[in-house]
């Protein structure tokens, strides 16, 4: 499970990556999204880096390691408070499909 988990979130990552490349232009008649603030990205690093985690992605590289590379990668993608929360979003239906919650030690009303 976790190196096909691992091929989702690096093809996740690589269409948004290819999506800010693009640098489309905003729709005519709306402003430009503002970017995420720092402590959002932060908070998605963290999330996703304990998804990885939890999905036993660490077995061959050490989480230290990974941490800069996976930090420069998430700067450069540009990404907006709207993006995070898609991305958070996909990170938590993988652990409620996985485990049974959306991965924030939540569990559902009706598992209680």
């Amino acid at each position: 499970i976790s190196f096909n988990l691992a091929n989702a979130v690096a093809i996740c990552g690589y269409l948004i990556a290819m999506h800010s490349a693009a640098g489309r232009p905003p729709e005519p008649d709306s402003a430009p999204e503002p970017m995420a603030s720092r402590r959002e990205v932060e908070g998605l690093e963290e999330f996703w880096s304990r998804t990885l985690e939890r999905f036993h992605y660490f077995r061959r590289t050490d989480r230290e390691r990974f941490r800069p590379q996976f930090r420069k990668l998430l700067g450069r993608l540009h990404l907006t408070s709207h993006d995070i929360g898609v991305i958070r979003g996909m990170l938590a239906q993988m652990h409620w499909f996985a485990f049974g919650d959306r991965g924030t030690g939540d569990r559902s009303p009706d598992d209680r």
